[in-house]
């Protein structure tokens, strides 16, 4: 019998709503038009491959793949009418610098914060669990290094499969120009400048997330790109003479070849202290007042800030004091809500040295300086909770969204086409949760077969609570957006049709929802193997990243070779014959696979993943 390893079929597939590719499985799912796009994974930087013996069958030769996935947004862009959580990011953060006399020590030790992207993704994923559209970035030029980790850490997790929050750039012109010292609008120079940090935040994003779909993570509203700014009246002179056009303009010259930086832009900017921006289509009260909870409408629209507390005496004399008193207040905020409210502002995710942070905390008692002399104390929770306040704004923010609770969407798979009765099969999937609730095994939460054509046993596997590559132990379930892996041993009874059809979905108990996969497989009844040739023993592939040439180290003989982009498109293809080198200097910057289709008169198929520089 042939093993099961050289039978498998990894798919390299893209879901559309309107047209699937003849050779993928259906993927079935309501309101959705999204593209979802698979790739073949390759991770070393110089990949030392052993190629195995070819297995021969009377109407089948399968290769292994593994697959990465690489995909698209769930929602590249926001309505105008679509309710968004967005919260305030600082990134001045390192182990020792950028704010270390908070009242509120994060869980971790404010050692921990380090600003590096290990770091960062424990941040997004917090902001996650707490089920949070958008990041707001804090925008100053004296801390562009962190916020390319930062930038680095969303890329990363996004190519795990994660559905990560929207970006967008939130301008400080007080720390940027000083007070006093800053912008005249009425200068072209001026405007240059005002303009170009925005302009550096996109290129600093870029840099660090090169693929075709980064563009789907920066937040928009309507198809325009969002943009915030803050105080503009202590900094910049003559703000009105700066327009939208002015703004649009720059950052369209600025991306010729990006079609989203033509669309315009959608400003933000604060709501109580004017003069402000001319063309706002926003107003936000956002660190202009200490309270717990405060509307405000403009332009049609109202906005909610919500603030956990406010403790600022540990940096200034005599300070501020808003009290959390152990998260009723902040609970109390969200309960304030009306029907009238468009969009919600957390104020701020990390602000440290004020106190008004809703990261997870330690839940001991605040860290009061010997020069706060105050007075005042404080409780974080009043259960002992450090996700006390990233639980509340889930809670919350799952009544404001317009989310089911239960959704999902399979990311990636390794369906193979032809199967051989009596053997069985690995097959791995990889799931992402769309909805509201979190994923545990506990809550009966699994993924399996739906429906079948012919006599297959119940199969199904569940979210291992156990797994601590899920860190349920840390955020208690698969949140919103999180993928999580799924494992499933599908015996192929001797007695199957021919063909014969599956459709494997998520479940919640014995109720299954949202995508599905819908796929037929092929049986062959008799299989004969014989021993291929061993067409090369190793292949070397270097280097990578890559300026001009690829080099191919294998022995003597033809190969041919497709190069295709990060769309599937294919760009480049040839014959190789012994080491020469493949010329890529015409390629433009960024992800590519090399796909070797066949080494002098035996077939194989390898691939390997590569970035040109």
């Amino acid at each position: 019998m042939v093993g099961i390893h050289a039978m498998r079929e990894w798919r390299c597939w893209r879901e559309s709503l309107r047209c699937a590719p003849p050779f993928s499985p259906t993927v079935r799912k309501k309101n959705c038009n999204k593209t979802i796009s698979v790739f073949v994974k390759m991770k070393n930087t110089k990949m030392k491959l052993s190629l195995p013996k070819l297995t021969v069958l009377l109407l089948l030769i399968a290769h292994a793949f593994h697959v990465e996935a690489q995909i698209s947004s769930v929602r590249p862009s926001f309505e105008i009418d679509e309710p968004t959580v967005s919260t305030t990011f600082f990134i001045w953060y390192a182990e020792n610098g950028g704010q270390l006399s908070g009242p509120w020590i994060p869980l971790e030790g404010r050692e921990n914060w380090t600003g590096t992207p290990e770091w960062w993704k424990t941040q997004i994923k917090q902001v996650m669990m707490a089920n949070i559209d958008i990041i707001l970035v804090h925008l100053m030029h004296q801390t562009d290094e962190r916020r390319l980790t930062l930038f680095q850490a969303l890329y990363e997790l996004r190519l795990e499969g994660y559905e990560v929050p929207k970006v967008a750039p939130y301008l400080d012109p007080l720390i940027t120009w000083g007070q006093g010292n800053g912008l005249d609008m009425a200068n072209v120079q001026d405007k240059d400048a005002f303009v170009d940090q925005y302009i550096r935040f996109y290129n600093l994003y870029f840099e660090k997330n090169p693929d075709e779909f980064a563009e789907d993570y920066l937040a928009k509203m309507d198809g325009k790109l969002i943009l915030d700014t803050w105080h503009t009246f202590v900094t910049v002179n003559n703000i009105d003479q700066l327009t939208r056009a002015d703004v649009e303009n720059r950052l369209a010259a600025a991306f010729p070849d990006r079609p989203l930086f033509q669309n315009g832009v959608y400003m933000l900017t604060t709501a109580l202290n004017n003069p402000i921006i001319s063309f706002a289509d926003e107003r936000i009260v956002k660190f202009e007042v200490n309270e717990y909870y405060r509307e405000f409408e403009f332009n049609g629209i109202t906005t909610a800030t919500l603030k956990g507390g406010y403790w600022d005496q540990n940096i200034r004399t005599p300070g501020d004091f808003l009290p959390r008193n152990g998260g009723a207040n902040y609970k109390q905020a969200w309960q304030e809500l009306s029907s009238a409210v468009d969009r919600i502002y957390v104020e701020s995710w990390n602000e440290y040295d004020e106190g008004t942070g809703i990261y997870a905390a330690d839940t001991m008692g605040p860290f009061i300086a010997p020069s706060n002399i105050s007075g005042n104390t404080d409780v974080w929770s009043e259960t002992n909770d450090p996700y006390e306040y990233i639980r509340t704004t889930a809670k919350y923010r799952a009544d404001f969204n317009e989310l089911p609770a239960l959704d999902a969407r399979i990311i990636s798979f390794n369906l193979p086409d032809t199967v051989i009765a009596g053997e069985n099969y690995d097959i791995e999937f990889l799931v992402q949760n769309n909805g509201n609730e979190s994923w545990t095994g506990s809550a009966g939460f699994k993924f399996g077969i739906q429906s079948s054509t012919t006599n297959l046993n119940d199969v199904f596997d569940f979210v291992d609570d156990q797994d601590i590559n899920n860190e349920v132990d840390i955020y208690e379930g698969i949140f919103r957006g999180r993928p999580v892996q799924f494992n499933i041993n599908l015996l192929i009874p001797e007695d199957a049709d021919s063909t014969f059809n599956v459709v494997f979905s998520m479940f919640k108990n014995e109720n299954f929802f949202g995508a599905d996969i819908s796929h037929n497989f092929h049986v062959q009844k008799t299989t004969t193997s014989i021993n291929g040739h061993q067409a090369a023993k190793e292949i070397l592939f270097y280097p990578n990243p890559v300026k001009t040439s690829i080099f191919l180290e294998l022995p003597k003989g033809n190969m041919r070779w497709e190069i295709f982009d990060g769309i599937g498109k294919n760009v480049q293809s040839g014959q190789i014959s012994n080491s020469e080198p493949i010329n890529v200097s015409s390629l433009k910057k960024g992800i590519y696979y090399l796909r070797l289709t066949g080494y002098n008169n035996y077939e194989f198929n390898r691939v390997f993943k590569f970035i040109k520089n």
